[in-house]
């Protein structure tokens, strides 16, 4: 593709100002069924993302014809949305940074390694899994890998480049507790497979099994609760939504007029940390602005919102590098997040608590979440905690409160942080108090 042509028809045409990123991805993903292939999937896909100003809008336009026809029909599909934008653009588009921050987190490993051998990975899962006392069926074992590459060009020279890759392996099992049928399930992800440690993962998961074995629900009402670090990773992701300078300015955030205030525990502090060394890596947003590592949450005072170069203009500051264009229409998320540990462990939360309950997962928690106030509901599953100890498992029962409040509620966090999926990673938390609904 002629980039540079582009940009000089571009500007013929009239278009002021032009950027275009260019993602190319593939994929590779399988699920088994009694230890034989039941599904095997190879794709490619590429896309193209143009946005300009054109007589003083701002107009964008995408196509998954990645050559130079592509490159006309993003420069006419530009023009033609000119028609019916109405705003007009006030910041332009950006020429670029500084200074980049980029580090490399692709794994060679990951293409070196042959789909053979990604099958057999899956078929040892499962056969350990088999072996699990209190397994009766392998409910699913699924992988799947994804190579990323995305370049970044601008009418003022820019050129910024990325390239990412990471697999995952989720497997479910089936267990009975008399009449009533129990799963257990887990998910590995990482660009490694050398740290991967297939019996580990197995009886993890033969485990986590067994011990809902035996469960019943719980007396209603308000206690203690210890937030498992996979559930408390939901919790941050959403909370931090609410951080979104877009939200605030259309008076959708309830956090909005809270800069610079405590809103939470003095032991709570959420960073976003898109220039860490992980999978979620990444130096620059669709604006090509350089991201950066930044406390979102300090001891409990909201210290930024965050935004793209639109927001900032609104309030009188700079942009913090979130900006993602999607629908051709730019908007504000947020990166990989980190929760600061404490150095304690789950035993001392438990122990803290003394009784109440351990929650472990959670079901129904997008639909039962209210955006505008923090106010949830969802079903849950966990352990009872008596006389300090985690005890009898439980299940049944539901797990209600407010986001804001029980991010002020924060009594503990331990140590035992893990990185999760959603790209949170955070410690077990205890809560000063949440109503839970069973008996």
């Amino acid at each position: 593709m002629n980039i540079k042509r582009f940009f000089e028809e571009a500007k013929k045409d009239g278009l002021e100002e032009c950027q275009i990123i260019i993602n190319k991805s593939s994929s590779f993903s399988y699920t088994l069924y009694h230890e034989k292939l039941d599904n095997y999937s190879v794709s490619q896909s590429e896309k193209m993302t143009a946005s300009g100003i054109y007589h003083g809008k701002y107009v964008a336009a995408s196509t998954e014809k990645c050559n130079n026809n592509g490159l006309t029909y993003l420069i006419q599909t530009m023009l033609d949305a000119s028609a019916v934008v109405e705003k007009e653009s006030e910041i332009g588009l950006f020429p670029g940074s500084k200074k980049y921050h980029k580090r490399n987190v692709y794994s060679a490993e990951i293409l070196e390694t042959t789909p053979t051998f990604k099958i057999n990975l899956g078929k040892r899962v499962e056969s350990l899994l088999k072996q699990e006392e209190g397994v009766n069926d392998i409910a699913e074992i699924s992988y799947s890998e994804e190579d990323n590459h995305s370049e970044f060009y601008n009418s003022y020279g820019l050129h910024l480049k990325d390239k990412a890759n990471d697999w995952a392996l989720v497997a479910f099992v089936l267990g009975k507790d008399g009449e009533r049928t129990i799963d257990a399930g887990d998910i590995y992800f990482g660009n490694s497979f050398s740290s991967f440690h297939p019996e580990e993962f197995a009886h993890k998961i033969g485990e986590e099994l067994r011990k809902k074995i035996g469960a019943t629900s719980y007396q209603s009402g308000k206690y203690p609760v210890i937030i498992d670090r996979e559930v408390f990773a939901t919790f941050v992701s959403s909370y931090i939504r609410t951080t979104s300078a877009e939200l605030v300015q259309k008076h959708l955030s309830p956090l909005a007029n809270h800069l610079g205030e405590k809103i939470a525990s003095s032991r709570l502090t959420i960073e976003e940390r898109p220039l860490d060394k992980t999978i979620f890596h990444q130096y620059f947003d669709d604006e090509g602005v350089a991201t950066q590592n930044k406390a979102i949450i300090k001891n409990g005072v909201l210290t930024t919102y965050l935004h793209n170069r639109e927001t900032a203009k609104k309030d009188g500051t700079e942009s913090t590098g979130n900006a993602v264009l999607a629908g051709g229409k730019l908007s504000v998320k947020a990166g990989y997040l980190k929760v600061k540990a404490g150095h304690t462990s789950l035993d001392e939360l438990a122990k803290k608590a003394n009784k109440g309950v351990y929650i472990t997962s959670i079901a129904g928690y997008g639909t039962g979440l209210n955006p505008y106030n923090g106010d949830f509901s969802c079903q849950a599953q966990g352990f009872a905690i008596e006389e300090g100890k985690i005890s009898r498992p439980l299940t049944l029962i539901t797990l209600s409160g407010n986001l804001l409040q029980l991010m002020k509620d924060i009594l503990m966090l331990d140590s035992r942080a893990k990185l999760n999926i959603n790209a949170v990673e955070c410690p077990d938390v205890l809560i000063k108090k949440l109503s839970i609904g069973g008996e």
